[in-house]
């Protein structure tokens, strides 16, 4: 299956709103995969649609590092968690902070807050909906992942100041590694 390229910031397709889509196509089914290829090839833990241009609402994450007795691996594609058209609902106001990274924001990680505990609704490629409630780190997984899906990147959840500062840095390391590529 090919590896896609994944969209670095701040490229503005990463802004862009999914789109949901029939859970148990052949399409969405080879998306997936090429997610799941994409990520592993990237050495992630998550990857979505929207992170190599697509418009489809989907996201994989890794279930060998986010082992979950609640979301399991997809009976499809089963090495990794697929949510296909997910809906995050937090439950209850308690957060979390906690260092994130993404693969389209290169070289760089920074504390986000997260809610603590979501409900999510998704279904998986065999097209079957289902609901789950998650709790800690990979509640703060889903949430990343999902934010791609509604067109945002973690810098969007850092406080103004710490965002400015962060894509001042991050495009001061873009400018310096494309003059050493030169």
């Amino acid at each position: 299956m090919p590896v896609r390229t994944i969209l670095k910031w701040p490229d503005s397709r990463l802004s862009h709103v999914s789109l949901d889509v029939d859970a148990s196509s052949p399409h969405t089914r080879q998306i997936a995969q090429d997610l799941r290829d994409t990520m592993v090839s990237a050495l992630g833990v998550g990857l979505a649609a929207s992170q190599v241009g697509l418009s489809d609402a989907i996201c994989v994450i890794c279930s060998k590092t986010f082992y979950s007795d609640d979301l399991k691996a997809d009976p499809v594609l089963n090495d990794v968690i697929v949510l296909v058209n997910p809906k995050v609902i937090p439950v209850g106001d308690e957060t979390f902070a906690w260092k994130e990274a993404c693969l389209s924001v290169e070289d760089f990680a920074e504390k986000v807050r997260r809610y603590n505990t979501v409900d999510v609704e998704y279904s998986n490629l065999a097209g079957d909906k289902l609901k789950v409630r998650i709790s800690g780190e990979l509640s703060g997984v889903i949430q990343h992942e999902t934010d791609h899906l509604i067109g945002k990147t973690f810098l969007e959840r850092l406080s103004s100041e710490k965002r400015r500062k962060a894509k001042s840095i991050i495009l001061s390391r873009k400018r310096r590694k494309a003059q050493l590529l030169k």
